[in-house]
Formats: structure tokens, sequence, C-alpha cells
């Protein structure tokens, strides 16, 4: 998959909570990613802990449209996310669904590593982990693992800088 330059990403639309058993610089072991956006806002909202965020995403809203995305480190060569196109009590076809994923996807990524930018830099080997995503689906078609790029990919310190000297 070919990653493109989002230009209208912007840091200051990441919101970022680290929970128990979570801090800027690690542990790696474990380490779980809750990412949801706000519709209204266009606001990520990225929790950093041991576990998922599951009051991030046991809103009535959310627990509908199912359009979360978790991830966890699987080794310091895997970073894997996990998304839901169908099966149970989802808004919208599969289709619908595993494109919009595609088309939110880099940017939710941009935001974890933006979230993540003190681990990645305490630990840069992991710039060379492969991201996967896992689409979890009742159809064959749509269930499947993907890969989008390296962690380094992810990188934007180019915008975060001119973020932060403001």
């Amino acid at each position: 998959m070919e990653l493109q330059r989002h230009a209208k990403w912007h840091p200051n639309r990441v919101h970022v909570a680290f929970l128990d058993g979570a801090t800027p610089a690690g542990p790696l072991e474990d380490r779980k990613y809750t990412v949801t956006k706000s519709v209204r806002t266009g606001h990520w909202y990225v929790s950093v802990g041991s576990r998922y965020n599951e009051q991030q995403i046991s809103g009535r809203y959310t627990r509908w449209m199912r359009d979360e995305i978790v991830g966890e480190w699987l080794s310091e060569h895997e970073l894997r996310f996990h998304v839901h196109v169908s099966g149970g009590r989802v808004y919208g076809r599969p289709a619908m669904r595993y494109r919009k994923f595609l088309r939110d996807l880099p940017s939710a990524l941009y935001a974890v590593r933006y979230a993540d930018a003190c681990l990645a830099q305490t630990m840069p080997i992991l710039d060379d982990a492969e991201v996967t995503v896992e689409f979890h689906s009742d159809t064959d078609k749509w269930n499947q693992v993907q890969s989008f790029g390296r962690w380094r990919d992810y990188n934007r310190a180019d915008l975060w800088k001119s973020v932060f000297r403001k």
C-alpha cells in the first residue's frame, strides 16, 4: 500500500491519555492503543496503556458505529491494529466500512505515532517495525491482514515541530 502524506493532518487535534501500565517512554511489552475519532470535531483520541481503554469505546455511539481502532505491539518487529468491518450489530455495509477504514487509517496511525513520539525516540529500533492491520469480518472477502508500511512511515516530526514552536 502506498502511503500518502496527509496535508490536512493536524497534531493539535490529537488528544493523548496514558493509562495505568504505560508511560510515554515505555514499556513496550503489553502496550496497547485505543483510537477513536470525533465525527463532529475531527479530533483523534489516543489512549496508551497495558489494556485497551474500554471506557473510550463503550459509549452508545461507538458501540453502534464500531469505528474504533485498537492496536498492540506483538514484538519490536510488528505493531498490529484491529478494525471491525462486519459481523454482529454494526452500522453500514462491509464494503463501505472497509473503504472508510482504508481512508482513515493513515491519519489514525499518524496520531498513534504522534502520541507515542517519546517511545519512538527512546527505542529507535521500532522504526523498522512493520505496521499491520487486521480487518475483522464475518465475510472472507473482508477478513484479512494488510501491511501499512513501517513505523517510521508515520513520523511527521516536520509538522510537530511547527506546532510546538507556536
